[in-house]
């Protein structure tokens, strides 16, 4: 079953949904794609040593897509599991 939320990534709000996630899962590592440039999202992730984060091309994952769908639309919810399927697939290329 897929579960899927959208995070505001106002930097209070998206550190209140890791320390949750964190809680949810204490002993758990948490795997995170980011689109680059994402400057800021690395820098306030980087210091949480349970995140795992795999800095993507956007190229990457456009390409991943068309590989799925013929439709050259961008959808971003739609992406996110993109995201987490080349995630869950690739993570030893990435």
């Amino acid at each position: 079953m897929e579960t899927y939320a959208s995070v505001d990534t106002a930097p209070e709000v998206f550190l209140a949904w890791l320390q949750a996630l964190r809680q949810r899962y204490p002993q758990g590592r948490v795997a995170v794609c980011v689109e680059q440039p994402a400057g800021n999202l690395i820098a306030l992730m980087e210091p949480l040593s349970w995140i795992v984060l795999y800095p993507i091309n956007p190229m990457t994952l456009k390409k991943f897509r068309e590989a799925f769908v013929l439709s050259r639309a961008k959808d971003d919810v739609k992406d996110a599991l993109y995201w987490a399927r080349l995630l869950l697939t690739h993570y030893t290329e990435l």
